[in-house]
């Protein structure tokens, strides 16, 4: 059993950071809306043991608004899908969906990384820092 825990978190605890993220079968979605420095850990294991350079890549799927209101991404606007109102099962089924068109197209992420030795990844790691939006991890 491949084991995925997701960390987010800011420099200012208390920033009133909101984020969700959906441990969809293909993927994990976050949601950043923060003005703060935010940063994403990674940790990846199989049972007790970590797995180390595994690729992780980020993609910026949606911007959002104050309002967790989300608009679709240049890079992503064109394919024929919805960001609004899912459930668990739909989170996944997109998530399936993007990587398909991920895989077909091969967009640019905004970022990826490699996972050390303790199955540990951080973010951003080539960026500077990531903007708030709905990010597809893959």
């Amino acid at each position: 059993h491949m084991h995925l825990t997701l960390l987010l978190s800011t420099d200012y605890v208390h920033s009133g950071l909101h984020y969700i993220h959906f441990p969809a079968k293909y993927g994990f979605f976050c949601v950043l809306q923060s003005r703060m420095h935010t940063h994403l850990t990674i940790h990846y294991h199989d049972e007790q043991q970590p797995l180390p350079g595994v690729e992780f890549k980020l993609y910026r799927i949606a911007d959002t608004s104050d309002f967790a209101e989300f608009t679709l991404t240049d890079e992503f606007d064109d394919y024929p899908i919805t960001v609004t109102d899912h459930d668990v099962s739909s989170w996944n089924e997109l998530a399936f969906t993007l990587k398909s068109y991920i895989a077909a197209d091969q967009p640019q992420p905004v970022d990826n990384g490699v996972t050390d030795e303790n199955g540990v990844v951080s973010f951003p790691n080539t960026v500077e820092r990531l903007r708030p939006g709905l990010y597809l991890v893959s």
